[in-house]
């Protein structure tokens, strides 16, 4: 692909802190003849600062294009083409393209990732790139986390599908909820599959490496340093280390590869046995009537015969369905025959890599992995979250909110029983994600004990007469508003809450938001602080024990500030304030938060045998 030099125009970006001081500036300097698609070495500019643009150029009548122009919230200076796409002419003067949000501004943040330059000028066209970067993290990590927000959301709504699907083919419904999404969805991206799978098996990605072997001497074909040092401390040897250049195909794409077709053939096995099972429990059914008893073409007879030819047809129907997965497995073991399929491991790799979003053949497994992961079956977004993904320190709240919900329900046993999307009526095999607004609640039941996990809701200053709206309210403090709260009841009685913070930011540095001893105290610390020291509850433990008592505890067990980027330890405990600080960072397992998860809500539990 050609590069233009001798550039007829200058294009910068600008970027300021909120103390209108400059922080960076970013000059595009690389441009091509032809659209291009790699955004590894393009300009990088940071999200969640104000970002400006200056476009220079002799001819009046040039163009700048740029692919977030059309979502841009500021549109001085901007003109119109035909197509209905927003450009700017050239002007020595800055352009505002992004503006952090005040009480006077209303921007929403341009969401990460790669975004397109156009710009033409003297007849030419010029073709470049801009990336916007995550601020707190990786830019991976900000992917893993949309990715995992979304299919969050949409497994919290499986559920609701689940009891209410209904299957267009008689036995599909007799199949476990999730092996008919996995059916579907596999189905729908299998021709895409195998086509990248055999593009993969030619031609996978591979990284040439220099090794050593010792060989003959009129067998070696060159010899280096590390050749010669090897002869003058062994020169008994007759053989010399020689170098060799050998493929290396243990990359983390083709790990991926490797894994998700194991996975893709698990998932076929255990859906052709489920369709074995139901066809063989069909047949036996069938078995138990004489064809001679069933000829009858009116009453009963008649009846009972187009029951069985009904259930004939089924399995007849499970039989093409048989093939169909047979024809796909079979499809799949092309790649057992790749010269580098056996030095690859199959193990899952820990690396989301940028080739399996930026190679088309390795987005097609990673995309239909992604999809299978979140069991993705007719569940379609509320289109605000097209606007809520652009908002990294909201998407990370929201990330942590709907996570927690998950540990509770996957890993600690507990069932959604109403709230959020569990309060839709649904009906048929669609069903819409509703925005999370602040104020959302899902209620959660394990046994006698029920959860209320409410998202940024704010804490009454005053007591409510209903426990199970209002349970706690916080004593004159302005800190009543935390991001996540778990109010925890017992037998119907109101045992305690855990307040949780999600803070997307590092603790440390000028962003510290935890320094209990610092001078001035920062102000998130007083806000963590004062979850568990101004909170009250007319409503703790109502059922018995010792009043007095009761009326010293605080409702609030603990305050946890949540956070992306690992600093010292996984979590640190404060006892003294009743704070821990968590780490809770996308695309890892975060096994932790479910050990203390569990761990704070049997303390909560429990708190009356020790009052």
């Amino acid at each position: 692909m050609a590069t233009h030099s001798n550039l007829p125009f200058r294009l910068v970006f600008h970027q300021w802190d909120r103390k209108a001081q400059q922080v960076g500036e970013v000059a595009v300097e690389n441009f091509f003849t032809t659209p291009h698609q790699d955004f590894d070495d393009a300009p990088k500019v940071m999200e969640n600062l104000d970002l400006e643009v200056t476009f220079s150029c002799n001819d009046p009548q040039a163009r700048l294009y740029i692919d977030f122009f059309d979502v841009s919230d500021m549109r001085v200076g901007f003109e119109m083409d035909e197509h209905r796409a927003l450009f700017l002419r050239p002007d020595e003067e800055k352009v505002l393209l992004y503006k952090v949000i005040t009480e006077e501004t209303d921007f929403y943040p341009l969401i990460p990732g790669g975004y397109r330059i156009r710009v033409e000028a003297f007849g030419q066209t010029y073709h470049s790139m801009i990336m916007i970067i995550p601020k707190e993290l990786k830019f991976t990590e900000w992917e893993v986390m949309r990715d995992e927000l979304e299919a969050e959301m949409r497994g919290l709504a499986q559920d609701l599908i689940r009891r209410n699907l209904g299957a267009g083919d008689p036995f599909l419904k007799h199949l476990p909820p999730e092996q008919l999404f996995r059916f579907v969805v596999i189905r729908n991206r299998y021709q895409a599959l195998l086509g990248a799978l055999q593009d993969v098996k030619k031609r996978a990605n591979y990284r040439i490496e220099k090794n050593y072997q010792l060989v003959p001497p009129e067998r070696a074909k060159a010899i280096d340093e590390k050749s010669v040092r090897a002869k003058l401390t062994h020169p008994e040897r007759r053989d010399l280390k020689t170098p060799v250049r050998e493929l290396n195909y243990r990359l983390p794409e083709n790990h991926w590869v490797k894994h998700i077709c194991l996975l893709v053939a698990r998932y076929l096995e255990e859906i052709a046995d489920s369709f074995a099972r139901y066809r063989a429990a069909l047949l036996e059914e069938v078995s138990h009537y004489r064809d001679e008893d069933n000829e009858g073409r009116t009453g009963g007879k008649w009846k009972m015969n187009a029951y069985i030819r009904a259930k004939k047809q089924v399995a007849e129907g499970i039989v093409q369905f048989e093939t169909k997965i047979a024809q796909m497995r079979s499809g799949l073991r092309l790649l057992e025959s790749a010269e580098w399929y056996g030095e690859v491991p199959a193990q899952l790799p820990t690396a989301v890599t940028p080739v399996l979003t930026l190679d088309p053949r390795y987005r097609t497994f990673y995309q239909l992995y992604r999809e299978l992961k979140s069991e993705t079956y007719e569940v379609s977004l509320d289109t605000i979250y097209a606007y809520q993904w652009k908002k990294s320190d909201l998407m990370y709240e929201m990330w942590c909110y709907l996570k927690v919900t998950r540990y509770l329900i996957d890993n600690l046993g507990y069932e959604p029983a109403a709230g959020w999307v569990f309060d839709q009526d649904f009906q048929g095999s669609r069903i819409l994600i509703p925005m999370l607004p602040d104020g959302t609640k899902i209620v959660l039941q394990k046994g006698d004990v029920r959860l209320h996990h409410v998202f940024n809701a704010r804490i009454p200053h005053k007591p409510h007469p209903d426990p199970n709206e209002h349970p706690l309210h916080m004593l004159a403090s302005a800190h009543n508003k935390p991001d996540g709260r778990i109010d925890v009841y017992h037998k119907d009685v109101y045992a305690g809450s855990l307040i949780l913070e999600f803070k997307y930011r590092p603790n440390a540095g000028r962003n510290k938001f935890w320094n209990p001893s610092g001078y001035p105290t920062p102000y998130t610390t007083g806000q963590i602080i004062s979850y568990f020291r101004d909170s009250a509850s007319t409503h703790l433990l109502t059922d018995g024990g010792d009043r007095r008592l009761i009326e010293r505890t605080r409702p609030v067990h603990e305050v946890w500030a949540m956070y992306p980027r690992q600093i010292r330890d996984l979590v640190e405990e404060y006892e003294d304030y009743h704070v821990k600080l968590i780490v809770m960072t996308p695309g890892t397992e975060n096994e932790h938060v479910n050990e203390y998860l569990e761990r704070a809500l049997a303390e909560i539990v429990n708190i009356k045998a020790d009052i």
